[in-house]
């Protein structure tokens, strides 16, 4: 994973965890709310394609 999926992955994890484990809810809080996202967090997933971002997400869930 390249350095900004790294941090995108653990934005997205948190997301997850207070969103009870699921993805769908966590794509929506996510959609809703790019603006609470730190600088950092938003700047790495601006530069991600949507290849890495679905990379990131498979990680997240593949465990599921």
């Amino acid at each position: 994973m390249t350095p900004e999926q790294i941090i995108f992955r653990k934005y997205l994890e948190k997301i997850f965890m207070n969103e009870n484990e699921n993805i769908i809810k966590t794509i929506v809080y996510c959609n809703h709310n790019q603006e609470k996202m730190h600088r950092e967090e938003r700047r790495a997933y601006k530069s991600l394609t949507d290849r890495e971002i679905n990379q990131v997400v498979n990680e997240i869930t593949l465990p599921f």
